[in-house]
């Protein structure tokens, strides 16, 4: 399956250089990383890829997991070539880059976690998965709504209405069959803070301060037990739009 699927998944190659790899996170797509790849992409050469279910790539399956669309990852970078990378993924891109790590780590010069976990969910954050997938089947408009504005700190929800509104028109455009899958997908993710633990290569975490998902001191507690440097920003699970400056951090990192 992930064979043929790979003829299907929208991906783009630009730039010359050392490769970057760039993983957006759930309900977002490669258009994410617009800013990031006008700084590097004169100094790099840069794999954009839409996930399964996201973007312009359709869904694979009932249920897409982690370990699917890392596979699918490793087969375009077979397909393009590339042998080592540094790899940025934010939030499920990055649980689909730790699956990665675990089956490939051969192909990683370095790892960049935004505003993601080395942890499977817990008991918990399945059961209020399991609600929102009602919501979705019943109300998808309303579904995407609440979604995204849980990214953002509630203080913060009236300082980013307009960019709330824009990535709730640009979810609207995904199909509820690849959100339903890929919500399934990472309610059956496996914990990699082991993984994690045992790379020894390059590695970060770079996380909100009052992301509403990943608790400060959840982000501190798998961080410590991974081994991983963590570097907090004030802001919610959207660093990549709340904060500018975060691609600072990430061209230091990639250098």
């Amino acid at each position: 399956m992930i064979d043929a699927a790979v003829n299907d998944i929208h991906y783009k190659v630009s730039g010359q250089g050392p490769v970057v790899v760039l993983v957006h996170g759930f309900l977002e797509s490669m258009t994410m990383w617009k800013e990031l790849v006008t700084k590097i992409e004169s100094s790099h050469r840069i794999l954009l890829v839409d996930l399964p279910g996201h973007g312009k790539s359709p869904a694979i399956g009932p249920v897409c997991s982690m370990e699917q669309m890392a596979l699918l990852l490793y087969r375009v970078l077979q397909k393009e070539q590339i042998a080592k990378a540094h790899f940025i993924g934010h939030s499920m891109g990055g649980y689909v880059l730790l699956e990665l790590l675990s089956d490939h780590p051969e192909v990683f010069n370095g790892l960049v976690l935004l505003n993601s976990s080395s942890l499977s969910d817990t008991p918990d954050r399945i059961k209020a998965r399991k609600q929102s997938l009602r919501l979705l089947e019943q109300n998808k408009n309303r579904y995407l709504e609440l979604a995204i504005k849980g990214l953002f700190a509630a203080e913060d929800r009236g300082r980013f209405s307009v960019q709330i509104n824009q990535l709730i028109t640009q979810a609207q455009t995904l199909s509820t069959a690849g959100i339903t899958a890929c919500v399934k997908g990472m309610m059956q993710r496996k914990d990699h803070t082991n993984t994690l633990k045992n790379y020894h290569g390059d590695k970060i975490a770079l996380a909100g301060s009052r992301d509403p998902l990943i608790g400060k001191d959840i982000n501190i507690l798998w961080a410590k037990q991974a081994l991983t440097p963590l570097k907090f920003f004030d802001c919610g699970h959207m660093t990549w739009l709340e904060k500018p400056n975060l691609n600072d951090s990430i061209m230091h990192f990639i250098e």
